[in-house]
């Protein structure tokens, strides 16, 4: 080989690129040539890559984008590049020398990797990965190959020849990768590439791990295209035996076909392991992994291995004493709920009570017994010719049972029999029977007062009704409250004339009974409110009624444009404030730069709903745009220029 024109250069029988003294060629290829050196300096190994003089001009500009993206990537979890230089028309990188096995040959040589130590190598895996996506790069070719295990149990990335910012250029021009590896949006150019196609990448790392089998083959066809796109790969169930829930889980979301769908971020990932791994001590987990890296076949023997053991047989210990815990628990209780206590433990001091009355028309009703509540009944507890009944059991002697609705109570008390003095075969429950006769219903009085929800202070209207008012005063009120009255919604104050003008006598509400109303078409100058269905159940005994209702106006447009991202928004000098929701169709009070943005050609767009009223808008407290009461639907636009903003209004 001409050492001149591959770079090198000879000094005292020494070798050396550069400043590196070349120790041994530790590979060759189609690319170029990479050699283990030293450096001068740190005097420690370094790998240095030769790109092949002969190589076109896209494969040096991998070779020079590698270098780029590895000298602006620090982390524990990558590799490390110290130096990127040309000698002699030959183009080389330096990088850190990380002595061990790829994760290829490992899983070539082990075939599976145990679960929890595959979860460990994805955990350090993601958090190098993750770290690259922060500083905005997507690798696009995660694979075993470019995961590196060294001697001290150390997992590194490497090989970031085809990575990408992504939030700079995310689109594709060319279809790039290791086929087996590739995310489904991967083979289309018209789809942009984000950090999701490392996550489905480092997925099948996971899937290859824990199975030995890659679950795609590795070559471009229309064939594996297919599959990716609809998903079909075998379940880690057909390789592994009862694969644990959180396995299957991460695979699950890791491999999905739509991007949208995987975990969005690596840091949930992380999250996830992290609490799985939580249980035990990272130098054994790291030193079970150096076993990888050098091929001891003591691996099962490993403190953390053997950890891993001892807690699956604890957790399954604990579930078995569960399971036992559970069912003796589940006897107990049917013992007590069915009442076989009492019925076979104490049947000569409790008896059996069953507790019977018409509610008639109560709306609803409080059962005590002995002054002690017991039960509320409602509609749904009675037969349908509104029947009450119950079973209870009781110390023998003298009880009080009570119904008791509003301010009227019903109330009677009886000796009650020990089971044992029942007989076998006699009525096996002794009746306590309460009659409630039929109320007459009295005529109720209505006071309505409606709010703003936006300005609990603000008192919208009000409507009041008293029997001593004479019926033509009703008219006066507006139309937009209404009532329903044969399927139909009338204007209240139509409802009430009618009636006392028809027979004075009548009453348009009565206790006992209910009532649905309507506000439709309300509004306060330029302020419109959305309509309000509410009812009313009045109860036996009430013959004087409050309610008060919010109503919800209907909120301003306000969109805020800008070419800047993140900024406060300041509203009448507060950064918070009432904010709707068109979804949900509410207001919540809320911080106002938390409203979701949107992108598009270099501008971002905010539109916040907000309650109606005079306002001023700033960002910075000094310059602020004013926006009247009546101006619904209304543009804010804010520029970020030479470290000022200029704010401006404009018309929707």
């Amino acid at each position: 080989m001409d050492n001149k024109k591959a770079g090198l250069k000879q000094s005292n029988k020494k070798v050396f690129i550069g400043k590196y003294e070349v120790k041994k060629v530790i590979g060759k290829g189609g690319m170029g040539q990479v050699f283990l050196g030293m450096h001068p300096t740190l005097k420690i190994p370094v790998v240095l890559k030769k790109l092949t003089n002969s190589r076109s001009k896209l494969d040096k500009e991998r070779f020079k984008n590698e270098a780029a993206v590895m000298l602006s990537l620090t982390n524990e979890n990558l590799v490390r590049c110290y130096d990127h230089f040309d000698i002699n028309n030959s183009t080389f990188i330096s990088m850190e020398y990380v002595k061990g096995k790829s994760l290829a040959d490992i899983i070539d040589k082990e075939k599976k990797i145990p679960i929890p130590l595959a979860m460990y190598i994805l955990y350090q895996a993601a958090k190098g990965i993750h770290f690259a996506h922060l500083k905005k790069i997507v690798h696009r070719d995660i694979k075993p190959h470019n995961i590196l295990i060294s001697d001290e149990g150390d997992v590194k990335i490497t090989d970031f020849g085809i990575a990408k910012e992504v939030y700079n250029d995310a689109s594709q021009t060319e279809i790039i990768g290791t086929p087996a590896y590739m995310a489904p949006e991967q083979f289309d150019l018209t789809q942009n590439i984000t950090r999701a196609a490392d996550i489905y990448a480092l997925g099948i790392v996971f899937y290859e791990m824990i199975t030995g089998i890659r679950p795609f083959e590795n070559r471009f066809s229309k064939d594996l295209i297919d599959k990716k796109k609809k998903r079909k790969y075998p379940p880690i169930d057909k390789h592994i035996k009862f694969p644990p829930s959180i396995v299957k889980s991460i695979i699950n979301k890791m491999m999905n076909k739509n991007p949208e769908k995987r975990f969005k971020s690596l840091l949930e990932l992380i999250k996830i392991i992290g609490n799985y791994l939580k249980p035990y001590n990272n130098y054994e987990m790291k030193a079970a992994v150096r076993s990888l890296a050098i091929n001891d076949r003591a691996i099962d023997k490993t403190s953390f291995m053997v950890s891993v053991r001892d807690r699956e047989k604890s957790n399954f210990n604990k579930f078995i004493a569960s399971v036992i815990f559970l069912f003796i628990a589940g006897l107990v209780s049917i013992f007590i709920y069915t009442n076989s206590f009492y019925e076979l433990i104490f049947p000569d001091y409790y008896g059996r009570v069953k507790v019977k009355f018409n509610i008639a028309n109560l709306h609803e009703a409080v059962l005590e017994i002995d002054d002690k509540i017991v039960d509320v009944i409602k509609s749904k507890k009675l037969d349908k010719n509104g029947n009450y009944s119950k079973v209870f059991y009781l110390p023998k002697g003298g009880h009080s049972f009570s119904v008791t609705s509003g301010s009227y109570k019903n109330k009677r008390s009886e000796i009650i029999k020990p089971i044992t003095r029942r007989g076998m075969y006699q009525n096996i429950y002794e009746d306590v029977f309460i009659p409630i006769s039929e109320f007459s219903k009295k005529e109720v009085s209505v006071y309505f007062r409606f709010w703003d929800i936006t300005n609990k202070r603000r008192l919208l209207s009000y409507f009041d009704y008293t029997p001593s008012n004479k019926p033509e005063v009703y008219l006066l009120n507006k139309s937009d409250l209404k009532i329903l009255v044969n399927n139909e919604y009338i204007p209240l104050k139509n409802y009430i004339y009618n009636i006392k003008t028809r027979d004075s006598n009548d009453a348009p509400f009565y206790s006992g009974e209910s009532y649905v109303f309507r506000v439709d078409g309300f509004s306060i100058g330029n302020v419109y409110y959305y309509r309000l269905d509410f009812e009313i159940s009045f109860g036996m005994f009430d013959q004087v009624f409050v309610l008060h209702n919010n109503m919800i106006p209907a909120p301003a447009i306000v969109e805020i444009t800008s070419n800047v991202r993140n900024f406060d928004i300041y509203i009448n000098d507060s950064r918070y404030g009432y904010v709707f929701d068109s979804i949900e169709g509410r207001y919540s009070y809320s911080r106002y730069n938390r409203v979701r943005s949107s992108f598009n050609n270099k501008i971002y767009k905010k539109v916040i709903l907000l309650p109606p009223d005079n306002r001023t808008i700033s960002v910075d407290k000094k310059n602020k745009i004013s926006i009247g009461l009546d101006e619904t639907r209304v543009g804010i636009n804010i520029t970020r220029k030479d470290g000022k903003y200029i704010i401006q209004k404009y018309k929707l």
